[in-house]
């Protein structure tokens, strides 16, 4: 026969709940004795002692103001009179509503406290409250008689009420006192009654419960020998599980719940293996990070879709110079070796730096820097770090290129070109209700396409827009190379070549500072100037593509000279 773990546990909380209401029923009438004077004790009498002092509280208040009229000089006074009068009737009706508060609060602890002791108690504190209102009744008729004479400005008569009213006050004080004292004496009595059966009570429940906790501990202590062999099982597996190693197997024994979950633990075991292998193709074509972010992003609902937001990002194009004529010369199956080997490499300098790579485009790639997967003030600065890192890569590329196409004579020269931008983006997940791409679109994303096509006119590796060139930082080496307007765009950007991280050599820092006075004196129009000072670089650098090109440049400006209004911008008229 099957019992299972449930009926097990319920059946010792069945017998150990039995137990607690026999305690509770045996411990009743004490704590109900015990609750009975806490509640007198907190809702009556330590309301009837604040109002004890309360009383008190009036009738000084009335015998300060009284000395203030007594001792005052302008008798025969009507309005005075009507005044003082009008005031000690709103002390008399307050004191009246105290003392009748009072009776209600010793009338319910009368009725609702156990003991005739404690009743007669209470009675006497209603006599003596009795007293002492009948006291202030007489201080109050007292009152007024004084104030009437000395509105008539009677003096003799004054007095003489006056030397009453300080017999009155001292029987009033004496009634006080006692009344105070009174209350007193059976709040303390009362609390230490409270707190007598209070203790009773308590230690009698801690016997109880004692004995049906060891009783319930044997219990326990029995079935949980039954159950710890496979809980210890499940625990081992899972934390190997948690270590990473999905190659855990339970051995099934018996028929309760224990067994099943061993069963079901198996099989969740299998379902991470196949979760781990999904994973590991799954990465090849998605960052981990993007899954992360969309997993974090996406609501309960699998519709739900993180939605794409604008932020500022720095945008990443590369492109193999030359690569249809590559191409050529390889076999399809060189061909694809040689790219998954570059993209292979490519990705490094992207993934050190924490850029996401986007996409390959053919030959290209295309990555992108922005929060949360870098700092907001950083993207500029690790996009520019991983374009160097690529420049190193393809040096080592380029040495491993014969290995890698079979090409021991004659390899291919391969060389890259870079374009970075830094702007306002979407960044997100972009796309149709079945089918979406985390990526980024924007203005920024066309112009690192283009500005990676641009190093195509003026011979350079790298160009930067001006925007990454203003938050890159220090460390790095580069040099403005125009004020362009790229084909499409009306609006011009001033581009940047990066060169390097740190400083140049000694030729190449004085080639870069010709060519940036031959930039200044081009856009002055001073060509024959700015002709010689990018000669000067020429001769520092004799490879320098930037000033050749502009050399021609002048040349045709020279033969076409610009208007008046010429702004030093060139625009492209093709990508």
């Amino acid at each position: 026969m099957r019992i299972s773990i449930g009926v097990k546990i319920f059946g010792i909380a069945v017998f150990l709940t039995g137990v607690m209401i026999v305690a509770s029923v045996l411990s009743e009438s004490r704590v109900r004795d015990a609750q009975i004077r806490i509640d007198v004790l907190a809702e009556h009498l330590l309301t009837l002692a604040d109002k004890s002092g309360d009383l008190k509280v009036i009738a000084l208040e009335e015998k300060f103001e009284f000395r203030e009229i007594v001792a005052s000089e302008n008798s025969g006074n009507a309005e005075q009179e009507q005044h003082a009068t009008q005031l000690y009737e709103d002390y008399y009706r307050k004191f009246k509503v105290i003392a009748e508060e009072m009776r209600i609060e010793i009338e319910e602890g009368i009725r609702i406290l156990p003991t005739a002791e404690r009743k007669l108690e209470l009675s006497n504190i209603r006599l003596h409250l009795e007293s002492i209102v009948a006291a202030h009744e007489q201080l109050h008729t007292l009152i007024l008689r004084i104030i009437a004479r000395h509105a008539e400005g009677n003096e003799a008569a004054k007095t003489e009420l006056v030397s009453l009213f300080e017999e009155a006050d001292e029987a009033f004080l004496a009634a006080d006192d006692v009344l105070s004292t009174e209350i007193r004496d059976v709040v303390h009595s009362v609390a230490l009654k409270a707190q007598e059966a209070e203790r009773e009570a308590i230690a009698f429940e801690h016997v109880v419960t004692g004995s049906a906790a060891l009783l319930g501990l044997l219990l326990a202590a029995f079935m949980t020998q039954a159950l710890l062999i496979p809980i210890r099982r499940l625990r081992r597996a899972s934390m190997a599980i948690k270590e990473g190693n999905f190659t855990q197997r339970i051995e099934i024994r018996g028929n309760d719940e224990l067994a099943d979950l061993s069963d079901t633990f198996n099989g969740m075991i299998e379902q991470l293996q196949q979760k781990e292998r999904t994973e590991a193709v799954f990465g090849r074509y998605v960052d981990p990070r993007v899954i992360q972010k969309l997993v974090d992003d996406t609501g309960d609902d699998a519709e739900d879709i993180a939605a794409a937001g604008r932020q500022e990002a720095t945008i990443f194009f590369s492109d193999i110079a030359g690569y249809t004529g590559i191409s050529e010369r390889l076999t399809p199956a060189g061909l694809v070796n040689l790219m998954n080997e570059y993209f292979n490499m490519a990705g490094v300098p992207i993934s050190e730096t924490g850029g996401i790579l986007d996409k390959f485009i053919g030959d290209a790639v295309m990555a992108f820097w922005s929060p949360p997967f870098t700092p907001a003030d950083e993207v500029a600065r690790l996009g520019c770090k991983a374009a160097i890192g690529e420049a190193r890569m393809m040096e080592e590329f380029q040495k491993r290129l014969p290995d890698i196409t079979g090409i021991r004579v004659g390899a291919p020269k391969i060389s890259i070109r870079m374009g970075l931008a830094t702007g306002d983006v979407i960044v997100g997940s972009i796309g149709s209700s079945d089918k979406r791409n985390f990526t980024v679109i924007g203005d920024t994303v066309n112009l690192s396409s283009r500005l990676e096509g641009v190093n195509k006119f003026y011979g350079t590796q790298t160009l930067i827009c001006d925007r990454t060139h203003a938050l890159m930082g220090n460390g790095f080496t580069t040099r403005e190379i125009d004020n362009l307007a790229v084909k499409g765009k009306d609006e011009s950007v001033r581009i940047h070549e990066l060169v390097c991280e740190g400083a140049p050599p000694p030729a190449t820092a004085e080639a870069f500072e010709a060519f940036a006075e031959g930039l200044k004196r081009y856009r002055q129009c001073d060509w024959e100037t700015a002709a010689a000072r990018f000669e000067d670089c020429l001769r520092a650098k004799p490879d320098d593509s930037p000033a050749q090109v502009f050399l021609k440049r002048i040349e045709l400006l020279k033969s076409k000279p610009p208007g008046a209004d010429w702004d030093g911008v060139w625009r492209m008229d093709s990508k």
